[in-house]
Parts: C-alpha cells; structure tokens; sequence
C-alpha cells in the first residue's frame, strides 16, 4: 500500500507537468515574449528547483540549484522537472512505511533550521505542486492559452 501511494503521487505529479508544459505550448506564439508567459516558466522552474531542494535536504545532501530559475526555456524546465521525479521515484523506491515518521532536520535557503516528519515533507509537495501549477494556470488563461486541469481528483478517477 505505502509503496502504491508514492508510486501515485509520482504518476500524478508527472502527469501535471506534461498537462502545464502542454498549457504552456498553448499560448499564442506572439504573446510569449511577454512577462507572464516567462513567469509562468519560471514558476514550472521553480516546481522543478523545489523537488531538487527538497530531495537534497532528505538525503542530507546541498543542492545548488537557484529557486526561481528565471532564464529557462519551457523546454528546459520540463526536462528538468521529469529528471528531479526520477530521482524522486528511486528514493521513495528504497524507502519502508516507517521511514515516513523519520525526521529530517534542514536549513531553509534564509539559513533557519527546522525538523519535519518525511511525510510532512511529502504532504508539502503536494500541496506546493498544486499552489503554484495554479498559479501557471492564471498567467496561460491571460495569456489566451488553455489552462491545463490538474485536480488530483480528475486524475485519479482516470488513473
């Protein structure tokens, strides 16, 4: 069962970053010299840094990736955000349920240090995937595009 609901958080954090890189590809070619379209980018950049940070801080391991990467092509950040996910699904591969009550004691990137259940850290991406492809969704409806729908519960009774 614990391996069957990381296994699903990977199919469907997966399945979201092609629906946004998709939404993304909607948007009228004129209007993506325009700012929001490249915060938009950035942000799908930032979901893929985020991954990485956190993946390093779980493994007790730096990361040197920058937060907000803002010079990444759609293409780029796409890439990146399936290769942080690998790295992801063989971590959460080796792990066993109890491995979810460990603490994980990090700094935070303005130097504070904090203790959180793996889980805890888990439950955060979730929700820090879905708060920012929100955000993604916004800027490509201003910006004339298709929005991709990236509910967890549309995806599950498909998956």
């Amino acid at each position: 069962m614990f391996k069957n609901r990381c296994s699903r958080w990977l199919a469907y954090e997966r399945y979201c970053a092609r629906a946004v890189v998709e939404a993304l590809r909607s948007v009228p070619e004129a209007r993506r010299r325009e700012p929001p379209y490249q915060r938009a980018v950035t942000l799908l950049g930032h979901l893929a840094a985020a991954l990485e940070v956190w993946l390093a801080r779980v493994e007790n391991r730096q990361a040197a990736v920058e937060l907000f990467p803002a010079d990444l092509s759609l293409e780029e950040a796409g890439h990146r955000i399936g290769q942080v996910l690998d790295r992801w699904e063989g971590y959460l591969a080796q792990l066993n349920p109890e491995d979810l009550g460990r603490t994980v004691r990090y700094q935070t990137t303005s130097g504070v240090w904090y203790n959180n259940t793996l889980e805890e850290i888990i439950t955060h991406l979730f929700g820090h995937g879905a708060y920012h492809r929100g955000q993604i969704a916004l800027l490509v409806r201003q910006l004339g595009g298709e929005p991709a729908v990236t509910d967890f519960i549309g995806w599950a009774r498909s998956y």
